[in-house]
């Protein structure tokens, strides 16, 4: 696949000082990059035999939305606390690069299916182990990570190796 990383714009001490933001909107806007990134994925999705499409908020809507639409699968938002009926859901709060949040699912569209997340980049690990156990307490059958861009050098790879996920752009 293309190296498309010059496509992501780096900018420093946002939203906090310290963090290093990596800006997705230069690489979504290049209709080529993000067409042939689809279909990398669409690879993934059929070796994995994925029946379901969950994006988290927000922007793993947008890739999972062109997911699910290409390759006709449904779509499953995991949502920020707030934001569906808490009758409806189960939720998992969790920790990240700055911050803390809460995301939430309703569970049932994922029961006993192959599940993929999808998400804008990998940093850490704590929204991606989140949405792994909304996911296991759906009773998900299977579940796979798909992101655009993977920060390889954070820990994250070594608590969560036994899970497959699929990376367009790694950053060291």
């Amino acid at each position: 696949m293309t190296d498309y990383s010059h496509l992501i714009t780096e900018i420093p001490d946002f939203p906090t000082p310290g963090v290093l933001f990596r800006e997705i909107s230069p690489l979504l806007a290049d209709i080529n990059a993000r067409d042939e990134i689809i279909q990398k994925i669409g690879v993934f999705i059929r070796e994995k035999n994925i029946e379901v499409i969950a994006g988290i908020d927000a922007r793993g809507f947008i890739i999972g939305s062109l997911l699910a639409e290409k390759y006709h699968l449904p779509f499953v938002m995991i949502r920020k606390a707030g934001k569906l009926p808490t009758n409806l859901t189960i939720e998992e709060s969790y920790t990240y690069e700055y911050s803390e949040a809460t995301l939430t699912v309703r569970g049932e569209f994922l029961k006993e299916k192959n599940v993929l997340v999808t998400d804008d980049v990998l940093a850490t690990g704590g929204t991606l182990a989140a949405a792994l156990r909304l996911a296991e307490r759906s009773e998900a059958r299977k579940v796979y990570w798909a992101v655009l861009l993977e920060l390889t050098s954070l820990w994250w790879r070594e608590k969560l190796r036994e899970f497959e996920i699929f990376s367009a752009i790694q950053y060291n």
